[in-house]
């Protein structure tokens, strides 16, 4: 298949992707639902998602660039806590009115500013390369994640399983309560990718092993990639607090 072609492409040049992203051109444009609970906020052209894969070094990504892409800044309920708040994230979609595309949830790494985030920073270097994933015919989903965006006035639970992968999961879910065609005419299938680079590798490893214990039947989880993420904190914990100096 195609895509699941693309995808191995996207988990070989992960790491080359997010340090050398590339400026490219987009056209800021807002543009308010009637639910008011997402916005468009920016294009992406084929042209520019060619040439940014071109320039970094993957020609195989950039021939795969077959769609425009609407960005959307994304506002949905959670429950954290025992109590609900709205969370966000980006929602990325193909511009093929009438076509249906599967869900690549990709999980960015460490932030440690609030204007760091997805929903805000959407046409920073490396957010803008991960929504240009979206022209090779994937509907692309950044969670801000508890602590950032709609829920900035939040303490970000950081590695904290339950929280991270529950921002990912119940993103992903609420965007299936939604009519076919909801976002630029496009449907949403039930298969799904996971990926993310850093922390955010750590969260798609959390995310994939939270949706099998709860059994999430709604969606058909084709293939994850967790890059470079810290996946046992305890031990580098213990190795430094048993020196007496840790450089």
């Amino acid at each position: 298949m195609k895509i699941e072609k693309s995808f191995k492409y996207l988990t070989y040049s992960i790491g080359v992707f997010l340090i050398l992203l590339n400026q490219s051109c987009l056209k800021d444009e807002t543009e308010t639902s009637e639910k008011k609970n997402y916005t468009k906020v920016s294009e992406i052209t084929i042209e520019t998602s060619q040439d940014l894969f071109l320039a970094l070094g993957q020609p195989l990504l950039g021939q795969s660039s077959a769609y425009g892409v609407d960005v959307y800044v994304y506002n949905y309920p959670i429950n954290y806590k025992g109590s609900e708040i709205e969370a966000s994230g980006l929602v990325c979609v193909p511009k093929a009115e009438g076509q249906e595309f599967p869900v690549l949830s990709f999980q960015h790494g460490t932030l440690v500013a609030h204007k760091e985030a997805p929903s805000v920073d959407y046409n920073g270097l490396m957010n803008r390369g991960v929504e240009a994933i979206a022209s090779m015919g994937y509907v692309v989903v950044l969670p801000d994640e508890i602590g950032f965006g709609a829920s900035s006035n939040y303490f970000h639970p950081y590695l904290i399983k339950e929280h991270i992968s529950n921002s990912v999961i119940e993103m992903i879910n609420s965007l299936q309560e939604y009519p076919d065609g909801e976002f630029s005419g496009v449907s949403f299938s039930d298969s799904l990718f996971l990926m993310g680079y850093s922390h955010g590798g750590w969260a798609t490893m959390a995310t994939l092993e939270r949706m099998e214990q709860t059994k999430q039947d709604d969606w058909n989880i084709i293939a994850t990639a967790c890059g470079a993420g810290p996946y046992f904190p305890e031990m580098v914990k213990d190795y430094a607090l048993s020196n007496l100096n840790y450089a």
